[in-house]
């Protein structure tokens, strides 16, 4: 599906959704803009002892847990800002006001400060919490830099709250480790990443309209794709306060981008467009779009899904 400009393409959408809406029935669209899961990965149990007191300590994520981090990935290579993405199981990790913990990134046992600070974050949830049928729930966090001239094998470390428990006592906060690789601190440049924003449009009555937000992100020639894995992240905290939603799922994968006489080849895998519904769709569509026409080589957009056409997949699922 190649896509011109955003007016023209919603109202092939809009078309396309009415068509297939009038074959298949009525889609009930509902809920689309929670921030989504992705996959865990590996952990080792050890035991921290802290006052003489045995605690145990989870190092990275897995499903023994009932915190994980699903971005980044353990053992992965990092740079700054760093976007933390995750979930939280039901009745087993503090949260008081949206706030679950604080996260900071470790190595030789030395916290890392940005600034002369520590670079301690807020841990925000991005969705619903409160009831047990909102769970697994989504969290996220921004540690924006670290002290220049920094690299090497360090751990992303996300700390509960440590309030005090239920008969007044201490509470021993639980800890994630996550091991992590970080880069040469080198050059960064801006790009700027595209969702709806509840500021500019409350009930999302226009879907297809996208926003900009502006992202820093360590300097490459691959400034498409480096755009594109922005945008799969989702909302940053900060973001979120100001109003921007997305409906693609975080779990999202680009399976490649190429730009040849000024269109840009992009395919995504089915989790792209997972949410469905007309409005999900046109959504992530016009993020899709918005995001990869801010560079000057590119003017239209080919979308395929898997290798199959976006126009296919839309008439097969919505």
């Amino acid at each position: 599906m190649n896509i011109r400009n955003t007016k023209g393409f919603g109202m092939i959408l809009i078309g396309i959704i009415v068509a297939v809406l009038a074959l298949g029935g009525v889609v009930v669209y509902q809920n689309v803009f929670n921030s989504p899961v992705g996959d865990g990965s590996e952990i080792d149990i050890i035991e921290n002892s802290e006052n003489g007191s045995s605690q145990d300590v989870v190092v990275g994520t897995s499903e023994e847990s009932c915190l994980t981090v699903n971005s980044p990935v353990a053992g992965s290579v990092v740079s700054f800002p760093l976007e933390i993405t995750g979930t939280i199981d039901y009745g087993c990790w503090g949260i008081f006001e949206g706030e679950a913990g604080f996260a900071h990134i470790e190595q030789g046992g030395q916290v890392l400060v940005s600034g002369g600070q520590p670079t301690d974050r807020l841990v925000r949830m991005t969705g619903g919490y409160y009831t047990e049928s909102e769970y697994p729930a989504s969290f996220s966090a921004s540690i924006p830099s670290i002290s220049g001239g920094v690299s090497g094998p360090a751990h992303l470390v996300i700390t509960e709250r440590g309030d005090l428990g239920e008969d007044g006592t201490p509470y021993v906060p639980q800890v994630v480790y996550v091991p992590i690789n970080l880069s040469q601190t080198g050059e960064s440049m801006t790009i700027n990443v595209y969702y709806n924003n509840i500021s500019n449009d409350p009930n999302l009555v226009n879907c297809q309209d996208s926003f900009p937000s502006e992202r820093v992100v360590p300097y490459t020639q691959s400034v498409g794709m480096a755009a594109l894995n922005q945008l799969i992240i989702g909302p940053t905290p900060l973001e979120y306060a100001n109003g921007f939603r997305t409906s693609i799922p975080s779990s999202s994968n680009i399976n490649s981008l190429s730009i040849s006489g000024g269109v840009a080849y992009v395919d995504v895998d089915e989790n792209f467009f997972a949410t469905g519904g007309s409005c999900g769709t046109a959504s992530a569509i016009s993020s899709l779009y918005n995001t990869l026409t801010q560079f000057s080589t590119v003017q239209s957009v080919d979308v395929r899904v898997n290798g199959t056409p976006l126009q296919e997949v839309i008439q097969t699922h919505i």
